[in-house]
């Protein structure tokens, strides 16, 4: 089974935690998804075009959803882009979960990166785990590769 694909944007759209960064979209293009690790990159347009009005109801909206606001990053080559954490304890038997949601708002449209870890134990950040290494190699460089191409 082929565990690298370009997802649906049915797929983007349904996933759950997806659904607080995903802000009145109306195109919306898969770029990567790994079915191994949790993890997709895409990108849509939003119905709301005030850079403002969009962080402030994505903001909102994440918080509501458990979703911490991390920091502002640049990219190499200058692009700038938002960073969310969310890391949970499940069940009974000391399972965790991270998360980290990267985001961009460009003229044209919205990048995203994805990336979710299960754990043993206490929660650890995306970065403190085997997903973050995996990360760093796959995910994060198509973000920044997406984030640099212009849209078209």
């Amino acid at each position: 089974m082929e565990m690298e694909r370009v997802p649906t944007p049915t797929e983007i759209t349904s996933w759950p935690s997806l659904q607080p960064f995903l802000l009145r979209p109306t195109i919306v293009t898969g770029v990567y998804r790994n079915l191994d690790i949790d993890s997709v990159v895409f990108h849509y347009t939003s119905e709301i075009r005030d850079e403002t009005e969009f962080w402030r109801q994505l903001k909102l909206q994440a918080q509501a959803a458990g979703w911490v606001h991390r920091d502002r990053r640049s990219s190499d080559r200058g692009e700038t882009y938002e960073t969310f954490e969310r890391v949970k304890k499940r069940g009974e038997l000391w399972f965790s979960s991270a998360e980290e949601l990267r985001i961009a708002f460009q003229l044209d449209r919205i990048a995203v990166a994805y990336v979710q870890s299960d754990q043993e134990g206490q929660p650890k950040s995306v970065a403190e785990e085997s997903e973050g290494r995996f990360a760093d190699e796959q995910i994060w460089p198509r973000f920044a590769e997406l984030l640099h191409k212009k849209a078209g």
